[in-house]
């Protein structure tokens, strides 16, 4: 049996609530039920995950369903339970306490963030809307996963990019391409995972600065300050996240060669500027393919010896307020 608690909203979300699931044993699990009218975005997620299935940095949908009222139909999610706080929540109460962000704890977030985002580039999902309030913390605080699947799309079989009509995405995290009538692709995720890695590794900052009037000037005109980042090995981030942040999407790199980076081994390595240079002025038809592999030798056939050497670097309560929504098996 699932239950949903009405007055237990989590965060600011207005449909959002806690719940239980119990099984025919007697045994409680806390989970969360996203429940509201049915609509084309929330149809959408349940679709995306169910086609995601399980894996370990990415929410993980229990069940979902629709809810028939007197007067309205209702559709729900059930999901895994995590911390209250988002990410970006919870990065942002260390900085209001004026402690100081724990640089190994960010460090993990971030590569279960890229793996996370590596695994929906493999099945072909492109998410359209990373930040870091879309990132949810498990209750044990030892993984970060990857939620809210409302906007994102699935590439068709054989395709690279997908034509994309409306605007999506948050303002300080969305490319250019997100204004609408535009191509996407996996590279899209790509620029706001910069953005997200650099508001882990920095506690909290925007790498397009603080002035939101001026965030999209900035994206636009690849205006960014590295200010505040922390990390070993900063100038080596400062590489990899200003490629990933640039504003033509067939300059970034692939997430593969994100999470294949010398930055992620912790040293400094001096990296010529045109580490890039070499991104076809269209994305590889090699990309369409959903194994890492065929993106990797794409790689390595376009960068050639300092890649290989950089990949050798790398590998040194009350009745009203409760619902019962359905059985779980």
């Amino acid at each position: 049996m699932i239950i949903m608690f009405r007055d237990r909203r989590i965060g600011a979300h207005d449909n959002v609530f806690e719940g239980e699931i119990k099984s025919r044993a007697g045994v409680y699990r806390p989970c969360v039920v996203k429940f509201s009218l049915l609509n084309k975005q929330i149809e959408n997620e349940a679709t995306i995950l169910t086609k995601l299935g399980s894996h370990s940095n990415i929410i993980s949908l229990i069940l979902s369903g629709v809810y028939s009222g007197l007067l309205e139909c209702n559709f729900y999610l059930v999901l895994d339970k995590c911390h209250n706080q988002n990410l970006g929540q919870y990065i942002m109460s260390k900085r209001e306490a004026g402690k100081q962000c724990n640089s190994s704890e960010m460090l993990e977030f971030a590569r279960q963030i890229v793996a996370g985002v590596t695994y929906l580039h493999d099945n072909r999902v492109i998410h359209l809307d990373l930040k870091p309030s879309n990132v949810l913390i498990s209750l044990d605080f030892s993984r970060v996963k990857v939620a809210d699947f409302g906007l994102s799309v699935v590439l068709p079989e054989g395709q690279c990019k997908i034509f994309h009509k409306s605007q999506f995405g948050t303002n300080g995290y969305r490319p250019i391409e997100s204004f609408g009538n535009n191509l996407v692709s996996r590279r899209t995720d790509v620029f706001s995972l910069g953005a997200v890695l650099f508001n882990v590794l920095s506690c909290g900052r925007n790498i397009f600065g603080s002035d939101e009037h001026a965030l999209i000037h900035n994206v636009m005109n690849d205006v960014t300050d590295f200010t505040g980042l922390c990390a070993k090995n900063p100038n080596t981030w400062q590489h990899l996240i200003v490629n990933m942040v640039k504003k033509e999407r067939s300059r970034r790199p692939s997430i593969y060669e994100v999470s294949e980076h010398p930055c992620w081994a912790g040293d400094e390595v001096e990296i010529t500027s045109g580490y890039y240079d070499e991104v076809e002025a269209v994305d590889d038809p090699k990309l369409c393919t959903d194994s890492k592999s065929g993106a990797s030798s794409r790689s390595k056939g376009a960068q050639g010896g300092v890649l290989n050497l950089l990949y050798a670097i790398r590998r040194l309560g009350c009745i009203r307020h409760v619902v019962y929504i359905g059985y779980y098996i």
